[in-house]
């Protein structure tokens, strides 16, 4: 915690073994064979900042500029900024919203399926982003719930819903 705190600017592999007691391969290794709850760690930090009574759970898909033919994941995705959809890579940020102080706080991201791999489980965009953090729900290291969160919203380029 203490090496994320000391870095200035950009956090990656290479800063890390900047500034850290490791060199830059040692930290790619650790991050490649081990997973961390990146979602516990950043709801534990919620927890103890966010005090609000009434919480919210906020979406983002936000597109990347991204092309390869071995990229997982990429296809065409709708890019707000060039208001048409884009080849390239989207990336859904998931955030705690504290209703009562207006502040926001990032609970996690993740890689959303290409449409192909969505057709393949038989579902829509609404489906699998609201899959997902059902999912995320119920793992008993998973913050949303511990956070005091009433209600799940949605804020994507189509639709605006509450769960």
């Amino acid at each position: 915690m203490k090496l994320f705190m000391a870095i200035p600017d950009r956090i990656n592999f290479l800063q890390l073994g900047r500034y850290g007691r490791f060199s830059e391969q040692t930290y790619r290794n650790l991050f490649e064979h081990e997973t961390f709850d990146w979602f516990a760690f950043n709801g534990s930090i919620i927890s103890k900042h966010l005090t609000g009574k009434r919480k919210a759970i906020a979406i983002d898909p936000s597109y990347i500029p991204k092309s390869g033919k071995k990229t997982p994941w990429i296809g065409y995705f709708w890019s707000g900024c060039a208001g048409e959809y884009k080849r390239g890579l989207e990336i859904m940020g998931i955030g705690v919203i504290d209703i009562d102080n207006h502040e926001c706080m990032t609970l996690g991201s993740i890689q959303t399926p290409d449409c192909k791999t969505l057709d393949n489980m038989d579902k829509n965009l609404v489906d699998w982003y609201s899959s997902y953090l059902i999912s995320r729900k119920d793992k008993p290291t998973e913050h949303i719930q511990n956070a005091g969160c009433r209600r799940i919203l949605f804020q994507g380029n189509f639709h605006n819903a509450y769960v």
